[in-house]
């Protein structure tokens, strides 16, 4: 990010500078409130773990070290749907209240309570939020997923090794789970590759060239003959 004095700027450092420049009082309490991509120290983008629905830039350009919410007392962080501490009890991500794509499934959701005392002295608390219809992921054979029946969002991965009826298929997972949204086959059937892979046999180069080119006449075949005796120096 370019400025005034000629300088190009990191994302993170042009953050930093935003935060300088307010000059804050740190004999206050001071809360931030953002909605950016922060790492804990001696973290890098790859080392956490994002979710199918959050907005991803190329090189992760966007990332901010933590290390610039040193000034704050709390820092309530928005962007990563996880819940996430970014180093510290007081800077953290309390995630989504619901989750926004089958990668957040089993995560468990809540708001954070924040009690704020005395400079430095700050308490916080998960409150647990259980949505009326949670997101589950099933995975198995027709039968067993069946037997799981519920009135969640879910996706099916069925394992069966049989082909299966998919029109029934479908209407008794539609049946099972009024709320289904997606069904995904997990085919485990592993194709026998070694049994079609001929060993490796040592030709001549007329061989070869015959044998690549399919169908050559005996004039054809002497001109070949004749352009490999060539180069060989025969």
């Amino acid at each position: 990010i370019g400025t005034n004095d000629g300088r190009n700027y990191s994302y993170s450092e042009t953050i930093k500078k935003l935060i300088e420049r307010e000059e804050m009082n740190t004999k206050d309490r001071n809360v931030l409130i953002s909605h950016q991509f922060y790492l804990p120290a001696n973290k890098k983008a790859e080392d956490i773990e994002r979710t199918d629905s959050e907005i991803r830039t190329a090189g992760n350009i966007d990332e901010v070290s933590g290390e610039v919410l040193l000034p704050f007392d709390y820092a309530a962080l928005g962007h990563i749907h996880k819940p996430m501490k970014v180093g510290s009890d007081v800077y953290r991500y309390c995630g989504t209240p619901l989750p926004y794509s089958m990668s957040e499934a089993g995560q468990d959701k809540g708001i954070i309570e924040i009690e704020m005392k005395e400079k430095g002295v700050v308490e916080t608390q998960v409150l647990p939020l259980k949505p009326l219809h949670d997101l589950r992921i099933i995975e198995g054979e027709l039968k067993d997923v069946l037997s799981q029946s519920c009135d969640d969002f879910v996706r099916v991965v069925l394992t069966d090794k049989q082909d299966l009826n998919i029109f029934e298929m479908q209407e008794k997972l539609k049946n099972a789970f009024p709320r289904l949204l997606e069904i995904r086959r997990e085919n485990i059937r592993k194709n026998n590759y070694q049994a079609v892979v001929k060993k490796d046999v040592k030709m001549d180069p007329f061989s070869l060239c015959t044998d690549f080119l399919n169908g050559v006449d005996e004039e054809e075949k002497d001109l070949l003959q004749d352009i490999i005796n060539h180069v060989k120096g025969v």
